[in-house]
């Protein structure tokens, strides 16, 4: 069964990352990029397999645009991917970023002082979860 990510959804990307290093301090910062090296993607009765954000057609880059509640691909990727989402909460240190498209659910949790984050996508049957690493924009 192929269960390709449509070109509009975006969110795969944002989340993911075990490049520690690259991460950075997002506090009071509106815009910035997150990357992705592994995901995991689980299907029900199938089991899980990690991979390559690629793997799944998910871009490896996402920039994340909290005043315009949207996740898209950066211009230098060559696409032309967004995603919005509708809820957003800054908390204890933390940026909430929940959404709805296509079918499918997402959250993001980011921490503002280091720029890690970890990612959850479900749809049915199918579970993706990531993490990532974010920077501020340019």
């Amino acid at each position: 069964m192929n269960h390709k990510m449509p070109r509009s959804l975006v969110i795969g990307a944002v989340a993911a990352v075990p490049l520690m290093a690259q991460a950075g301090s997002l506090t009071g910062k509106e815009q910035f990029l997150c990357t992705s090296t592994e995901v995991t993607r689980c299907e029900a009765f199938r089991g899980c397999d990690s991979g390559s954000p690629s793997l799944w057609n998910m871009p490896p880059s996402v920039q994340v645009d909290l005043a315009k509640k949207t996740l898209s691909t950066p211009p230098t990727s060559g696409q032309q991917r967004s995603s919005p989402f509708t809820h957003l909460a800054r908390d204890n240190g933390r940026i909430f970023i929940q959404g709805m498209e296509n079918g499918r659910v997402f959250s993001l949790v980011i921490a503002e002082d280091t720029g890690l984050a970890s990612f959850a996508l479900a749809l049915d049957g199918i579970t993706i979860s990531v993490f990532g690493a974010c920077t501020p924009a340019p």
